[in-house]
Protein backbone atom coordinates (compact mmCIF):
# COMPACT_ATOMS: atom_id res chain seq x y z
CA UNK A 1 0.00 0.00 0.00
CA UNK A 2 2.93 2.32 0.66
CA UNK A 3 3.99 2.19 -3.00
CA UNK A 4 0.47 3.25 -3.96
CA UNK A 5 0.32 5.91 -1.25
CA UNK A 6 -2.74 4.30 0.29
CA UNK A 7 -3.82 3.52 3.84
CA UNK A 8 -5.93 0.36 4.21
CA UNK A 9 -9.01 1.13 6.32
CA UNK A 10 -10.75 -2.20 6.17
CA UNK A 11 -11.77 -5.28 4.25
CA UNK A 12 -15.20 -6.82 4.43
CA UNK A 13 -17.18 -9.64 2.82
CA UNK A 14 -19.94 -9.02 0.31
CA UNK A 15 -20.80 -12.68 0.17
CA UNK A 16 -19.41 -16.20 0.08
CA UNK A 17 -18.91 -18.13 -3.13
CA UNK A 18 -20.22 -21.54 -4.15
CA UNK A 19 -20.72 -23.56 -7.33
CA UNK A 20 -23.68 -23.15 -9.63
CA UNK A 21 -24.45 -25.83 -12.18
CA UNK A 22 -26.96 -26.85 -14.80
CA UNK A 23 -27.38 -30.23 -13.05
CA UNK A 24 -26.63 -31.49 -9.56
CA UNK A 25 -22.93 -32.34 -9.26
CA UNK A 26 -22.06 -35.95 -8.41
CA UNK A 27 -20.54 -36.39 -4.95
CA UNK A 28 -21.00 -32.69 -4.19
CA UNK A 29 -20.43 -33.33 -0.48
CA UNK A 30 -17.03 -34.96 -1.03
CA UNK A 31 -13.86 -34.17 -2.94
CA UNK A 32 -14.53 -37.03 -5.34
CA UNK A 33 -14.98 -36.49 -9.07
CA UNK A 34 -18.07 -34.42 -9.83
CA UNK A 35 -18.48 -35.29 -13.51
CA UNK A 36 -18.73 -31.58 -14.37
CA UNK A 37 -16.64 -28.98 -16.12
CA UNK A 38 -16.86 -25.71 -14.19
CA UNK A 39 -15.93 -22.19 -15.25
CA UNK A 40 -13.27 -20.56 -13.09
CA UNK A 41 -11.76 -17.11 -13.28
CA UNK A 42 -8.16 -16.60 -14.34
CA UNK A 43 -6.47 -17.22 -11.00
CA UNK A 44 -4.41 -20.29 -10.25
CA UNK A 45 -5.90 -20.43 -6.74
CA UNK A 46 -9.43 -20.69 -8.18
CA UNK A 47 -8.42 -23.37 -10.66
CA UNK A 48 -6.51 -25.51 -8.15
CA UNK A 49 -9.12 -25.20 -5.38
CA UNK A 50 -11.96 -26.09 -7.76
CA UNK A 51 -10.01 -29.06 -9.13
CA UNK A 52 -9.28 -30.20 -5.55
CA UNK A 53 -13.03 -30.14 -4.95
CA UNK A 54 -13.38 -32.68 -7.79
CA UNK A 55 -14.42 -30.49 -10.71
CA UNK A 56 -12.82 -30.19 -14.12
CA UNK A 57 -12.14 -26.53 -14.88
CA UNK A 58 -12.13 -24.13 -17.81
CA UNK A 59 -11.05 -20.51 -17.52
CA UNK A 60 -13.74 -18.21 -18.94
CA UNK A 61 -14.21 -14.47 -18.51
CA UNK A 62 -17.13 -13.43 -16.27
CA UNK A 63 -18.94 -11.76 -19.17
CA UNK A 64 -18.88 -14.99 -21.17
CA UNK A 65 -19.94 -17.29 -18.32
CA UNK A 66 -23.72 -17.06 -18.80
CA UNK A 67 -23.71 -17.95 -22.51
CA UNK A 68 -21.05 -20.62 -21.90
CA UNK A 69 -23.37 -22.32 -19.40
CA UNK A 70 -26.42 -21.89 -21.67
CA UNK A 71 -24.58 -23.34 -24.66
CA UNK A 72 -23.13 -26.25 -22.68
CA UNK A 73 -19.51 -25.15 -23.04
CA UNK A 74 -19.31 -25.65 -19.27
CA UNK A 75 -21.73 -27.27 -16.83
CA UNK A 76 -21.58 -24.41 -14.36
CA UNK A 77 -19.23 -22.06 -12.61
CA UNK A 78 -17.62 -21.04 -9.36
CA UNK A 79 -17.24 -17.34 -8.70
CA UNK A 80 -20.56 -15.90 -7.58
CA UNK A 81 -22.31 -15.26 -4.30
CA UNK A 82 -25.82 -16.64 -3.75
CA UNK A 83 -27.19 -13.17 -4.58
CA UNK A 84 -25.30 -12.93 -7.88
CA UNK A 85 -26.28 -16.50 -8.70
CA UNK A 86 -29.96 -15.88 -8.00
CA UNK A 87 -30.22 -12.50 -9.70
CA UNK A 88 -27.92 -13.11 -12.69
CA UNK A 89 -27.72 -16.81 -13.51
CA UNK A 90 -30.97 -18.45 -12.38
CA UNK A 91 -32.22 -18.87 -15.96
CA UNK A 92 -29.10 -20.85 -16.93
CA UNK A 93 -28.70 -23.15 -13.94
CA UNK A 94 -30.72 -25.42 -11.70
CA UNK A 95 -28.34 -26.11 -8.80
CA UNK A 96 -26.26 -24.12 -6.36
CA UNK A 97 -23.88 -25.63 -3.81
CA UNK A 98 -22.91 -23.08 -1.10
CA UNK A 99 -19.34 -24.23 -0.54
CA UNK A 100 -18.24 -20.81 0.74
CA UNK A 101 -14.92 -21.59 -0.95
CA UNK A 102 -14.01 -17.97 -1.67
CA UNK A 103 -15.16 -14.56 -0.48
CA UNK A 104 -16.35 -11.67 -2.63
CA UNK A 105 -14.92 -8.72 -0.74
CA UNK A 106 -14.51 -5.00 -0.61
CA UNK A 107 -11.46 -3.09 0.54
CA UNK A 108 -11.61 0.51 1.77
CA UNK A 109 -8.65 2.87 1.42
CA UNK A 110 -7.69 6.44 2.17
CA UNK A 111 -5.00 8.59 0.64
CA UNK A 112 -1.89 8.11 2.74
CA UNK A 113 -0.99 11.76 2.18
CA UNK A 114 -4.35 12.90 3.56
CA UNK A 115 -4.20 10.33 6.36
CA UNK A 116 -0.78 11.41 7.55
CA UNK A 117 -0.73 15.14 6.81
CA UNK A 118 -4.32 16.38 6.97
CA UNK A 119 -5.83 14.34 9.81
CA UNK A 120 -4.90 14.48 13.45
CA UNK A 121 -4.66 11.45 15.76
CA UNK A 122 -8.21 11.89 17.04
CA UNK A 123 -9.66 12.03 13.51
CA UNK A 124 -7.68 8.96 12.43
CA UNK A 125 -8.92 7.05 15.49
CA UNK A 126 -12.56 7.92 14.74
CA UNK A 127 -12.20 6.82 11.11
CA UNK A 128 -10.46 3.56 12.05
CA UNK A 129 -13.16 2.75 14.63
CA UNK A 130 -15.99 3.52 12.20
CA UNK A 131 -14.51 1.30 9.48
CA UNK A 132 -13.83 -1.55 11.93
CA UNK A 133 -17.45 -1.49 13.17
CA UNK A 134 -18.88 -1.11 9.66
CA UNK A 135 -16.78 -3.97 8.29
CA UNK A 136 -17.92 -6.30 11.10
CA UNK A 137 -21.58 -5.36 10.54
CA UNK A 138 -21.24 -5.84 6.81
CA UNK A 139 -19.94 -9.39 7.28
CA UNK A 140 -23.04 -10.14 9.38
CA UNK A 141 -25.23 -8.57 6.67
CA UNK A 142 -23.53 -10.62 3.95
CA UNK A 143 -24.26 -13.86 5.83
CA UNK A 144 -27.92 -12.83 6.17
CA UNK A 145 -28.06 -11.81 2.50
CA UNK A 146 -26.51 -15.12 1.41
CA UNK A 147 -29.08 -17.03 3.51
CA UNK A 148 -31.99 -15.01 2.08
CA UNK A 149 -30.84 -15.61 -1.49
CA UNK A 150 -30.30 -19.31 -0.85
CA UNK A 151 -33.88 -19.42 0.45
CA UNK A 152 -35.08 -17.58 -2.68
CA UNK A 153 -33.16 -20.04 -4.79
CA UNK A 154 -34.73 -23.07 -3.07
CA UNK A 155 -38.25 -21.65 -3.27
CA UNK A 156 -37.95 -20.89 -7.01
CA UNK A 157 -36.34 -24.24 -7.95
Amino acid sequence: MDKLNLKLLGITAEGFIGVMASTEPENYRTTGAKGQNIRVWSAQSAKLATQDMGYNTTTIDWGDAFPAIQQGVVDGMIGATPEATYTTFKEAISNYVPYNAFVENYAYYASKKTWEKKLNDEQRKVIEDVFARAAAKFVDWSRENDAANLKNWKSSA
